[in-house]
């Protein structure tokens, strides 16, 4: 072979392999991957991140690898993640409060607008708003444990589809900081399938939950009367805001009545530590909340009108 042959096979060689490293280069750039067919996605990597943000009703144990799992096992249903949702907007503090009087004839009524009776102050609570659709929660003059008035929450389906549904308070956590309490709910029960109970939460200016209670594994479920339900718990002192209530977890009804909060000493022993893991809920201002709980026994009405 002549050189001048060798010279044109060695340049053509070196025009092929350019022209393979150029394709090559092209096909790796940004906007250029094809992904084989049944290759695995690419791993994440986890980073550590200040405290995620997650919508109303949502719960935020998602995160990192450094926020586990809460305390409880089911968040669904648990009351971790509840929300506020619906009822009458609490009033400013020191506004004038009046008490209604029970419709004659006892009896409760769900009439679907704002003559519905409802307890002032109070909230509807759900993980999910629409849940509201399978629930009803008012206020109830055919049962209390004392007064005039409880609260019923009551499933309107067998199976709800967003299980879980609750009345609570949300209140500002400044006199409870760094002190030990017992919480007091009256609870009622008809039918409460798993079951229904107390619910408390504390939680910090980011929305990190502090201190937790939902009364697991000890719901009240089936039918039982009215009985006082209590536990104690430390409130840390980098708790800002505090949610005070009770829950149904699925199907029944919940009669709730003459909600308590008081202080306890360092004697007393605590029901339940702080919670497992790491969760947030969405941040709450506490500086437009009530400084302490307000209508315990839900005799103040909203939405009530004249007595009839």
């Amino acid at each position: 072979m002549s050189r001048l042959a060798v010279l044109l096979a060695i340049a053509l060689g070196l025009a092929v392999l350019v022209a393979w490293l150029l394709l090559k280069r092209g096909s790796s750039a940004p906007g250029h991957e094809a992904a084989d067919a049944g290759a695995a996605p690419p791993a994440v990597t986890a980073r550590a991140t200040s405290p995620p943000t997650s919508e109303p009703g949502e719960t935020a144990s998602k995160g990192t690898s450094a926020q586990s799992a809460p305390a409880t096992s089911d968040p669904t249903t648990s009351g971790i993640g509840f929300a506020s949702t619906g009822g009458p907007q609490a009033p400013a503090p020191g506004a004038s409060v009046a008490t209604a009087s029970p419709p004659a004839g006892g009896g409760s009524r769900d009439t679907g607008n704002d003559a519905t009776p409802f307890p002032r102050y109070w909230r509807r609570c759900f993980l999910d708003p629409a849940a509201q659709d399978d629930y009803v929660i008012e206020s109830d003059s055919s049962s209390a444990w004392s007064g005039s008035w409880a609260v019923k929450i009551a499933s309107r389906v067998p199976k709800p589809r967003v299980a879980g549904a609750g009345l609570c308070q949300v209140f500002s956590a400044a006199t409870l900081q760094g002190r030990r309490i017992r919480l007091t709910l009256h609870i009622r029960t008809l039918d409460a399938m798993p079951g229904a109970h107390m619910l408390f939460r504390a939680e910090g200016a980011d929305g990190r939950l502090l201190a937790f209670y939902n009364m697991e594994p000890r719901w009240v479920s089936g039918t039982r009367d009215w009985a006082e339900y209590s536990a104690v718990l430390d409130v840390p002192a980098q708790a800002t805001v505090v949610i005070f209530g009770g829950a149904l977890v699925n199907a029944g009804t919940l009669w709730m009545d003459d909600a308590l909060i008081q202080f306890v000493g360092a004697d007393v022993a605590v029901t339940q530590g702080p919670p497992r893991g790491v969760h947030y809920n969405p941040v709450i201002d506490a500086s437009t909340l009530p400084k302490a709980l307000q209508n315990p026994g839900f005799e103040q009405l909203e939405g009530a009108g004249p007595a009839s």
